[in-house]
């Protein structure tokens, strides 16, 4: 359960469910009380951490839905055998992602998604105390996203979309993708088959012959994408999906992969490669493939990934080894031209339909960039360099610092970044339509931003140096430039959340017993301990109060998720390491 630190505090205890760091989501409320009403309930979980060799870990924990002062019982347990957490999205209407993990509030009742037994991924929905009722079931992982038209579920098996409890019906087999306006369910078996599209406003359903074995639908309209692989190799092909017909199909490549669309794009985005020209520097194409078929280069290079489409397209565009030699660009579908917005060791995220935030590593800190009115990057802050390991040294095979972006959130007008550069942790806040963004925790040994509150204050906790021996639970308001301690964890904490200007923490006692306290985020700091025993495993509200979650593509995640990919694939990683997608 315990989260990881470069700070030099003692190891966390180790734990099965490993509730870890949360993604965003959203509920506004009062100042007071914690749970219930507006509120929700919190999730607990049994003491699954280990203890020194006194105590072993538990395998697996029950979870109760609770509110504060409720104890957990038969008539509020949520889910028995629970051996780890799965996230739940919600997609907002302009495409953006907001996640709960393990449960969320939906038609009166509780969606869960959660790792039974080690055996199998879960989603289920019911009241805490009754039979839950299970909408799907898989041996590898399921991924639920709340949708307009219902809960749509991702499993390895296929795709499902529950009305309701009791109404849960099979839409696609093998991997699937929905179109942005719900209408549209594109299928194929995940080694490679025929192309399934199922029209869901009209319960039809119209096959496509020919091996596919990746494809994206148009966000409105009826245009579907498909690659299907041939003898010459893998041609992208252009289906009108109201009668299945081929529309038309570009020349064959040795690998082509359709790239994410946003809900307002007009065409769609590719990279293609073949095997003769791949190891050189223009070795790649990202191509836009319009519904009619016709196809153009956008841009070469060795690798190049989009950030945001609609009618123009905004990528990340990485110039070969050297590191500090990418830039982010834009390509307009109308005029055909390319235009360089960043360059140098940048990084970029759309945090909204019609908002990009973007970094630069420099010799003297990161800068952050946002898009002004014209679509033009502008600088808005810079976070400088701290007393890390290097002592501010630059990167000796850049010449600039290399920076890494943990988290993105995005609440109303304010996007909150944690950002590690020179080896400590700092925290920005980007205002998206003014001038006042800032950087109020600069330089800290370890830190986490833990949640975001739906006024905007941010939920902060870690250690200002790497001799601190306690973690320093804390907020950023609105209204402050800076941070204020609200407690001090006895060593480290867990899972911590904040709600309706509330924090609760997931911390030790003296008797190295698990603890679950709370404390307001502004007013009298008065610690009070809720439970003891367990530990916190989420809540039945929006985890970060109406915040969403954007990733910052930049040549260190890429590589960051090389890494893990390598490692997952290395120790064999099964059911529950994370969630599936769809």
């Amino acid at each position: 359960m315990f989260r990881s630190t470069a700070s030099r505090l003692r190891p966390r205890r180790s734990a099965v469910l490993a509730v870890g760091l949360i993604s965003t989501l959203g509920l506004a409320a009062s100042a007071c009380s914690g749970t219930g009403g507006h509120g929700g309930q919190l999730l607990l979980a049994e003491d699954t951490s280990s203890s020194g060799q006194s105590r072993p870990a538990a395998a697996t924990t029950s979870v109760w839905a609770v509110a504060s002062g409720e104890q957990p019982a038969d008539d509020n347990r949520l889910a028995t055998d629970v051996s780890g957490p799965l996230y739940i999205n919600t997609v907002q209407p302009d495409g953006g992602v907001v996640r709960d993990l393990l449960a969320t509030q939906w038609g009166g009742s509780i969606l869960s998604a959660f790792v039974q037994g080690r055996t199998s991924a879960q989603t289920t929905l019911g009241d805490p105390g009754a039979k839950q009722a299970e909408l799907a079931s898989s041996s590898q992982q399921v991924q639920p996203s709340v949708l307009r038209r219902g809960i749509y579920i991702a499993t390895s098996e296929g795709c499902k979309l529950a009305r309701s409890a009791d109404d849960v019906a099979d839409i696609g087999s093998g991997l699937c993708q929905m179109s942005e306006d719900e209408r549209w369910v594109v299928s194929w078996p995940a080694e490679g088959g025929e192309l399934t599209i199922r029209d869901l406003r009209k319960d039809t359903t119209r096959t496509v012959e020919g091996t596919t074995t990746n494809a994206v639908v148009l966000g409105h309209g009826a245009t579907v994408f498909a690659v299907q692989k041939t003898d010459d190799g893998n041609r992208g092909v252009v289906i009108d999906a109201t009668s299945g017909e081929i529309v038309g199909q570009t020349d064959a490549f040795d690998d082509l992969q359709p790239m994410p669309i946003g809900p307002d794009s007009t065409g769609f985005v590719a990279l293609a490669s073949s095997t003769s020209s791949a190891a050189t520097v223009e070795g790649t194409q990202l191509l836009w493939v319009g519904t009619d078929a016709t196809v153009r280069v956008i841009d070469r290079g060795t690798l190049m990934l989009p950030v945001q489409s609609d009618s123009t397209v905004t990528y990340v565009h990485f110039g070969g080894q050297a590191a500090g030699s990418d830039s982010i660009r834009r390509w307009d579908s109308g005029s055909g031209e390319r235009t360089t917005l960043l360059s140098g060791a940048v990084g970029a995220t759309a945090v909204r339909s019609d908002m990009i935030v973007a970094t630069k590593d420099t010799d003297h800190g990161v800068e952050i960039y946002r898009s002004n009115g014209n679509g033009q990057l502008v600088r808005v802050t810079t976070v400088p360099l701290g007393s890390g390991p290097r002592g501010g040294a630059t990167s000796s095979a850049t010449g600039t610092t290399d920076s890494a972006v943990d988290r993105v959130i995005t609440i109303d007008n304010r996007t909150f970044i944690s950002i590690t550069v020179d080896g400590t942790t700092s925290l920005v806040r980007v205002d998206l339509s003014g001038d006042g963004s800032d950087v109020p925790v600069k330089g800290w040994a370890s830190m986490l931003l833990d949640g975001v509150d739906s006024d905007g204050t941010a939920l902060v906790t870690g250690a200002k140096t790497s001799e601190a021996r306690a973690e320093t639970i804390g907020v950023v308001t609105p209204s402050s430039s800076g941070f204020t301690r609200r407690s001090t964890a006895r060593s480290q904490t867990g899972l911590n959340l904040i709600h309706d200007g509330v924090i609760y923490v997931t911390d030790t006692n003296s008797k190295d017993e698990l603890v679950i306290r709370t404390v307001r985020a502004q007013g009298d700091a008065k610690p009070e301990t809720l439970w003891t025993g367990y530990q916190l495993a989420g809540a039945t509200w929006p985890t970060d109060n109406g915040g969403t979650q954007s990733t910052l593509i930049s040549r260190v995640a890429v590589l960051s998720q090389q890494q893990q990919s390598q490692a997952q694939s290395g120790s064999g990683s099964g059911t529950g390491t994370g969630a599936a997608g769809g």
